[in-house]
């Protein structure tokens, strides 16, 4: 993995020279924390993610290593849960397909 890992990290700093990216180093690391940041911020379920990166339980590398919660996704969480505690009704159709999504999955 060392020898690939090297070779994938020379040509990423090749195509950031290509594209004029400064500041800062372009890793295959953080290409791979960049696409789990985005993947969380537009909803995409953690399991999901973490299976795309190629973690597992045998790895013990969790999601968490990837992705930080931003303070606009806590805002918007916070505001949706007052939403749902003032007006559950409004709600009822999200957790009724959420709940069949999740039985699907089991």
């Amino acid at each position: 993995m060392g020898n690939l890992q090297r070779y994938i990290n020379k040509c990423m700093k090749l195509l950031a020279k290509e594209l004029n990216i400064n500041g800062g180093s372009l890793t295959y690391y953080s290409a791979r924390k960049t696409f789990a940041q985005f993947a969380a911020e537009i909803g995409i379920p953690y399991p999901i993610i973490e299976y795309c990166l190629g973690h597992s339980i045998k790895t013990s590398i969790t999601i968490n290593s990837y992705v930080r919660v931003k303070p606009y996704q806590a805002d918007a969480a916070i505001k949706r849960v007052v939403e749902y505690v003032n007006n559950p009704e409004v709600f009822r159709p999200y957790i009724e397909m959420r709940s069949q999504i999740q039985m699907m999955l089991m």
